[in-house]
């Protein structure tokens, strides 16, 4: 086959529009590359930030957890305090109550006349010293 001037010239067209694609492929290759570095980066700083989310929802959790349980500790106290002040009242209550019993006077010589009469103490000279006096009731 001759080579006529059309198909050297359709050859070297063909081999342009070859080294153009191949050209434009490269930047095509490389603006995907850039585009999978951005994208990797995006996704990268996007897991970073979840991790903090999720250490700052364990945290909150376990914050919540102990404030539930000061919260049902203070319930109690609560009760407690409750409890103790009616406790309180019934007793205040009842020392009113035997405040205001009338006393029975006890007379003195009803009390002396109970008891038995007793012989006085005599030293060993003879002298009376004192008389013993029974204390049991």
């Amino acid at each position: 086959m001759a080579v006529t001037p059309t198909s050297g010239a359709q050859a070297v067209t063909q081999s342009a529009w070859k080294s153009l694609q191949v050209e434009q492929a490269k930047q095509f290759a490389e603006r995907a590359a850039m585009s999978a570095r951005t994208l990797q980066a995006r996704a990268s700083a996007a897991q970073s930030e979840a991790n903090r989310a999720q250490a700052n929802a364990q945290s909150l959790s376990v914050k919540a957890d102990q404030a539930q349980g000061i919260a049902v500790q203070a319930n109690r106290d609560v009760r407690s305090s409750e409890s103790y002040g009616q406790v309180g009242t019934e007793v205040m209550a009842r020392v009113t109550q035997a405040a205001e019993r009338p006393v029975t006077p006890v007379t003195v010589e009803a009390t002396v006349a109970t008891q038995p009469q007793t012989a006085p103490t005599v030293n060993t000279q003879g002298e009376t010293i004192g008389t013993v006096i029974d204390v049991t009731a």
